[in-house]
């Protein structure tokens, strides 16, 4: 097989394995049942404070009222704060609670410790321009 075809049956594959990975390593090593949609709401929200709501959903490439369903499971699930902006009563803000960053840093380890297994055995001249290739992929899907 040429590198064309084993790049296009990673491109095809990868993202439901990575998928599968995600939700067996959430499913193993964190106490609350949380979904792979779920956990990527939690990396956007991210650990730095309160976001809104309208921002967090263009980020993820979903509507507002699809973030909103999502938001209400987290918050059962303790995971997450919702507020209404105090300066502008119609926005809503969303941050992380305790457990909500247990679960961002649960993740954050998981994606660090995949990272370092693919760069195993690049030198640093072959990671920095594995990461300039991986930048120029990114800017030619701006979605």
């Amino acid at each position: 097989m040429d590198f064309k075809e084993i790049f296009k049956e990673f491109l095809v594959d990868f993202p439901s394995r990575l998928s599968k990975f995600e939700q067996t390593a959430l499913e193993t090593g964190f106490d609350k049942k949380i979904s792979i949609a779920e956990i990527h709401i939690i990396n956007k929200i991210g650990p730095e404070g309160s976001e809104k709501m309208n921002a967090i959903a263009r980020r993820l490439g979903v509507t507002q009222a699809t973030l909103t369903v999502a938001c209400d499971k987290l918050e059962e699930k303790g995971l997450v704060i919702r507020q209404r902006d105090i300066d502008d009563k119609r926005s809503v803000t969303v941050r992380l609670t305790a457990e909500g960053l247990a679960a961002y840093y649960f993740h954050q380890a998981l994606l660090d410790n995949l990272a370092e297994q693919f760069m195993a055995g690049f030198n640093d001249y072959e990671v920095e321009k594995i990461c300039e290739k991986l930048i120029a992929i990114y800017a030619q899907f701006p979605y």
